[in-house]
């Protein structure tokens, strides 16, 4: 029964921290705890990783201003030099090319038009376009006018994105927030695609025009500038083609795995490239960032070696100082420290000496993400609720059942496992498992909830121990038991002065003759109760009871007069209630009782060997007072004194 009733309310402890867990998931802040502090863990557990050798940053440095002998702010360099490094990663091979530099206004015209000619030449450059909010007015339900903030997109001047490839938006949050996630389509702004996104269908370009014309499309221009019947080629015309493959495959009017003639035919390079197309246009707006590491976790280039790298007039002719050749190279300010170009975020590997993850770095890491199929996937919220649930039943029913210092022990074992567990499924496939609500909340909750249960109830086990084994030995020797181990349990006793009290019925023993025990044994019980409430009302103490025999003892502590009166006065009362007919409750029979009263000095202790003790007093007095008791007899006496009381 006792260990039924222990498995129940360790369930139902468990059910409390179940329904807690639940409840705290629900709670937005809450979830914002499990993306700020619980993904940070995963991050940190994982540790860095290399990035795919396939992403490339060239980093626009202040080592690079000085070494090219340009100003230290970037947005103030000419673009003849920007254009020098587009025909500079041409010529070695890169796949495609991506500015994170933002070309909103015309500079000089010699400048400007070098850059533009660089771009078409090219024709793999996607350039930078700022999303900017602006309040638009709208009519509202009653007629009136309300103002709601609406995305801008903001593309670079007209000469340089007429000549690019394409353009497109990257929003991000800026510090203090931290950066988790990255907009792959900015649903606001009419599903929009980003920049690591356009860097994928042009990376992925033989694939994706492989697409293209399945829906009867033709294919981008890549390789050079091309115009289009007749008119001015269109930069965002890529974003359009981009936008209309994920309309149609959300509205299942495309089955990107049936637009291929067969995946067999495809080439490895080509089948990944085609996975990660699908992945990205049946996936959601968002994307949780995989992050490879601290900054420049992806290869870090600066600017002006690139600008200054050599390479040979033939293929014969000697190697490359660096080969871009089937790489993606993302440009834009990555140095480590920048206080002043304001382009760098906070992110789980930013460290608190100020080193965060620059913008073009971001880009990049999310281009690579899509390019190897990663990215962090948080469970979905029915898995969420079904992992706290079992995990709060758990260590609900384990720290219950369990001794203080085990359950302590388990629970650090549980901890244990459990981030293991998470770090495990992080690292395999970037699941990420809720970390805040079952170690931080579930956990201790459990923990400190059964420690207190088990103590509260404890205290209600002594409490109701104590109460029954004052029925046995006096209160001031209950008191004392939880102080005493086992040997002091064997020494216990003190020598004390008092007054001792024994009392013997007469003819007892012809009275028991004519009941049954269980009948004897309650009009015992209503005997005693005649004898120990004078007793107990003046202030004396039960010391034994043996048949029908009691001992009783008041200890000397003050008045010795008025003790040896209270004594007097309880012996005379006893006297009085056990001679009258029917003293015994249901018979009309007195139980006549002796008395007899003498003080001295006793040890009161406990007397036994082995593992068996009574509590008990000895000593002369109590012998002497035993022999006086015993006298009336002979005497035809109720009740003697002795000369000391």
């Amino acid at each position: 029964m006792a260990k039924n009733h222990k498995l129940a309310q360790g369930l139902g402890l468990g059910v409390v921290t179940m329904l807690l867990g639940v409840a705290l998931l629900l709670i937005p802040a809450v979830l914002e705890l499990e993306e700020s502090w619980g993904l940070a863990w995963m991050f940190n557990l994982r540790g860095p990783r290399p990035a795919p050798p396939e992403v490339v940053v060239i980093s626009i440095d202040r080592e690079s201003s000085r070494q090219l002998g340009l100003d230290e702010r970037p947005n103030r360099w000419s673009r003849s030099v920007h254009a020098q490094m587009v025909d500079q990663l041409s010529r070695l091979g890169a796949e495609v090319i991506v500015f994170d530099v933002f070309f909103r206004d015309q500079r000089e015209v010699l400048s400007d038009r070098q850059f533009a000619n660089a771009l078409k030449n090219a024709g793999n450059v996607i350039l930078f376009a700022r999303l900017n909010q602006r309040p638009v007015e709208i009519p509202n339900y009653n007629g009136g006018l309300k103002t709601v903030l609406t995305d801008q997109l903001i593309p670079p001047v007209k000469l340089i994105a007429d000549s690019a490839l394409s353009f497109a938006p990257f929003p991000l949050p800026k510090v203090p927030a931290r950066v988790n996630q990255a907009w792959l389509f900015k649903s606001g702004s009419g599903d929009i695609p980003t920049l690591p996104v356009l860097a994928l269908h042009s990376y992925a370009a033989s694939v994706f025009e492989q697409i293209l014309s399945k829906l009867g499309e033709s294919p981008i221009a890549r390789g050079r500038y091309q115009a289009e019947s007749g008119q001015a080629h269109r930069a965002d015309r890529l974003s359009k083609l981009v936008r209309n493959v994920r309309q149609r495959a959300h509205n299942k009017s495309l089955d990107l795995a049936e637009s291929m003639l067969d995946g067999s035919e495809l080439l490895h390079e080509s089948r990944r490239h085609f996975h990660a197309l699908r992945t990205l246009h049946y996936g959601p707006d968002n994307h949780y960032i995989y992050f490879y590491g601290p900054p420049q976790s992806i290869q870090t280039i600066p600017y002006h070696r690139v600008i200054y790298a050599k390479y040979p007039q033939s293929s014969d002719s000697g190697s490359y100082e660096f080969d871009f050749r089937g790489k993606a190279v993302f440009v834009g300010n990555s140095e480590r420290y920048q206080p002043d170009l304001r382009d760098d975020f906070h992110t789980v590997f930013s460290s608190g000496d100020g080193f965060d993850l620059s913008g073009v770095e971001i880009i990049a890491t999310v281009f690579a993400n899509l390019l190897e199929g990663r990215s962090v996937k948080p469970f979905d919220r029915i898995f969420s609720v079904i992992l706290v649930s079992v995990w709060g039943l758990a260590a609900g029913l384990a720290f219950y059942a369990k001794p203080a210092v085990v359950a302590i022990f388990s629970a650090v074992l549980f901890a244990g496992i459990y981030l293991a567990s998470a770090a495990i499924f992080f690292e395999w496939n970037g699941h990420w498992l809720p970390l805040v609500v079952p170690l931080l909340i579930q956990l201790p909750f459990a923990l400190f909830a059964a420690l207190l249960l088990r103590f509260l109830l404890g205290q209600r086990e002594r409490e109701r121990i104590h109460r029954t084994t004052r029925y046995f030995l006096p209160g001031e020797v209950v008191d004392y038991l939880p102080e005493w181990n086992q040997d002091d349990l064997v020494d216990a006793g003190r020598v004390v002065q008092g007054v001792c009290l024994a009392s013997d019925a007469e003819s007892y023993a012809s009275f028991a003759e004519n009941l049954e025990p269980r009948e004897l044994k309650n009009r015992l019980n209503q005997y005693f109760e005649l004898l120990f409430s004078p007793v107990q009302n003046r202030g004396g103490v039960i010391l034994d009871v043996v048949g029908d025999a009691m001992l009783a003892f008041w200890e000397f502590k003050s008045n010795f007069e008025e003790t040896m009166l209270h004594a007097c006065q309880a012996a005379i009362e006893i006297q009085s209630r056990t001679s009258s007919v029917g003293s015994v409750p249901g018979e009309n029979a007195t139980l006549p009782t002796r008395i007899g009263l003498h003080c001295g000095e006793m040890m009161i202790g406990n007397v036994g060997a082995g593992n068996h003790f009574e509590f008990r007093a000895v000593g002369d007095a109590i012998n002497t007072t035993s022999r006086i008791e015993g006298l009336n007899k002979y005497l035809g006496t109720r009740v003697l004194v002795s000369a000391q009381v």
